[in-house]
């Protein structure tokens, strides 16, 4: 992750790597949709501490838990 964000790398891309580390796949049109929504929304905030949470959220998620 930390390479991710020092390299700058575009949200959209981010996202891809988030999901292809987690879950082993890419996200759906409309989970990226979603998660570039709520970044979006949180551009005042720390960057990092931002895609923490969403890191966190993936992790956290049903999917994560019981196919992994």
């Amino acid at each position: 992750m930390a390479w991710l964000i020092e390299h700058k790398v575009p949200d959209d891309k981010l996202i891809d790597e988030l999901y292809l580390s987690a879950l082993s796949r890419y996200p759906t049109e409309a989970e990226k949709q979603r998660i570039l929504v709520a970044m979006n929304e949180q551009k005042g905030q720390d960057r990092r501490e931002v895609i923490e949470d969403l890191y966190w959220g993936v992790l956290s998620s049903n999917q994560f838990l019981f196919n992994h």
